[in-house]
């Protein structure tokens, strides 16, 4: 699974919603960043194929 498919799927979402951008790595496996014009930036991040999101929505 692609990362902006998992993280639609975690935040239910439509990736036309995101927008992938640069951001800093993490230096424990693959990170991708995202950012929705609602809930801020948020990273999927693959390590040895264990995606996890992370993200706050902002106030």
């Amino acid at each position: 699974m692609d990362a902006q498919r998992f993280l639609c799927r975690e935040t239910d979402t439509e990736p036309s919603e995101w927008e992938e951008i640069d951001g800093p790595q993490s230096r424990v496996g693959i990170d991708w960043w995202f950012r929705h014009p609602e809930r801020g930036i948020w990273l999927v991040n693959d390590d040895q194929g264990h995606l996890s999101v992370s993200g706050e929505e902002p106030e």
